[in-house]
């Protein structure tokens, strides 16, 4: 392989020429990468905000920012992202490009959404090392495709995400949250579930919180699979199941976006400790 270590690009343009450099590409710390010895690639020195518009709640920021840094910079001016979970809590990586390509569900999403509602625009680098911009850096906006949004929930499988362009909220709007801790075990699975059978599942002794609001679960061991609407991922790497339909669109727009497969999917890599 051309170019198998490690390197933490400072710039949008030093991640490209990286990227652009190497023959495959795995992320440091991007959630559930546990081994280390996969990745060539972080973003820990990416970081920042490059633009602030606090007068229209939107900020600009590169992809390797932690969420919690993100929100001390924000606190001065009464915003922040609202995004609160026991997985985030359990210390799993929390930089906004892990936190948009993996698309975790979190306790305030009922009433402020996620990721897709989010990201107005994100400056993203291909798998050739071209770098692209989808959507812009105001909230009412009409120039072109949406493309960013496909970004999210990606898994950093389509391309690496460099700038990301958010929708804030004002702190004194947020509301504590709905969710309810059970255990103080780090959480291993979490799971969505039809709202019917929430209250059955949550019944379960391995439950580590709930948010019967999202019908979301946070489980301490692999849930049963119950039908087609539900979701579940675990936290750890062990496996996951995500809808029929979801895989096969997501199979399409690799095939688009990195035929090579050059960025490494979870599966392709070994977990183990």
């Amino acid at each position: 392989m051309a170019g198998d270590g490690m390197v933490s690009p400072k710039t949008v343009a030093e991640l490209s020429e990286a990227i652009s450099s190497r023959d495959r590409i795995a992320v440091s710390g991007a959630w559930p990468f546990s081994r280390r010895d996969a990745a060539n690639l972080s973003l820990a020195d990416l970081t920042g905000i490059t633009e602030l518009q606090a007068s229209d709640q939107v900020v600009t920021v590169l992809a390797g920012t932690h969420v919690g840094h993100l929100n001390e910079e924000l606190a001065p001016y009464g915003l922040e992202l609202p995004l609160w979970g026991p997985a985030f809590a359990a210390g799993y990586p929390d930089t906004l490009a892990s936190m948009l390509s993996f698309n975790l569900p979190h306790a305030h999403q009922a009433r402020w959404g996620g990721w897709r509602e989010w990201v107005l625009g994100l400056t993203v680098v291909l798998a050739d090392g071209r770098v692209a911009k989808s959507g812009s850096r105001v909230v009412k906006s009409v120039a072109g495709y949406d493309s960013h949004k496909l970004m999210v929930g990606s898994e950093f499988s389509l391309t690496i995400p460099a700038e990301v362009t958010l929708r804030l909220t004002p702190t004194r709007a947020v509301e504590p949250p709905s969710l309810e801790i059970h255990s103080d075990r780090e959480p291993v699975w979490l799971m969505r579930t039809p709202r019917s059978d929430f209250a059955r599942i949550s019944a379960r002794e391995d439950v580590v919180a709930e948010d019967e609001t999202t019908s979301t679960l946070w489980l301490a061991s692999r849930p049963l699979q119950i039908d087609a609407g539900s979701w579940g991922r675990s936290l750890d790497g062990s496996g996951e199941w995500i809808p029929p339909r979801e895989t096969r669109f997501n199979e399409a727009a690799r095939a688009v976006f990195d035929p090579t497969g050059k960025f490494a999917r979870a599966e392709a890599v070994t977990y183990a400790a």
